[in-house]
């Protein structure tokens, strides 16, 4: 079972390498390869960096998460729940490779925008997972007080894990809703959210005890 999960993961992490093989010739010599804040094509070159791209955006994932079970010293996070995350992130890095693909073969027609979508979508997936995380070093809200005290730990991953939840909602929605131009001012607005509330939930639990 163990292998087989193991295959599951690299497939998936193998998915952009065979797009990318499979639609080399249609892609033109010169493609984009980033865009600015707002959307706008900033740098090109050639496609032979698409390959850099798939390389450093799914193998550091997958490299880090394969040696989080061995170094991990509190080793409470169960095989299940690593397999979980695995999935969930290796399947946004692929998508994400996929997708500056597509805008770089076809940014006539598909924009690179929608990668936010994209990340909404991890942050509630990352809430699901985050309700029933165990405590560890890795992985999660990591701020002193979690790190110290069990009951701080599970409290703050049950709030935030519905917090981030509703958040990445609000990014997805917010993507469709909010005017372009300010956009990316409601998006960091969200992130800081995502970030401090947890982070000054945690410190009024400690606080409190």
């Amino acid at each position: 079972m163990k292998m087989l999960k193991e295959l599951i993961i690299l497939f998936i992490l193998a998915i952009p390498f065979a797009f990318l093989g499979i639609h080399w010739n249609d892609i033109p010599n010169e493609v984009p390869l980033h865009w600015n804040s707002a959307g706008e094509i900033d740098r090109v070159g050639s496609k032979m960096e698409l390959i850099h791209v798939c390389l450093m955006v799914n193998i550091p994932v997958y490299l880090i998460l394969l040696a989080v079970p061995y170094i991990d010293p509190k080793k409470k996070v169960s095989a299940k729940l690593i397999f979980n995350l695995r999935l969930v992130l290796q399947l946004f890095m692929s998508a994400v490779c996929i997708f500056i693909l597509l805008s770089s073969a076809k940014a006539d027609l598909i924009s690179v925008e929608y990668i936010f979508v994209l990340i909404g979508l991890l942050f509630s997936c990352l809430g699901l997972y985050f309700r029933n995380l165990k405590p560890n070093y890795f992985i999660g809200i990591r701020t002193p007080w979690t790190l110290e005290d069990d009951t701080n730990w599970y409290k703050t991953h049950k709030m935030g894990g519905y917090l981030w939840i509703i958040g990445g909602l609000a990014i997805m929605a917010s993507f469709f809703i909010v005017p372009k131009a300010w956009f990316m001012t409601s998006f960091f607005i969200i992130i800081g959210i995502l970030v401090i509330v947890p982070m000054a939930y945690s410190f009024l639990i400690f606080k409190r005890k």
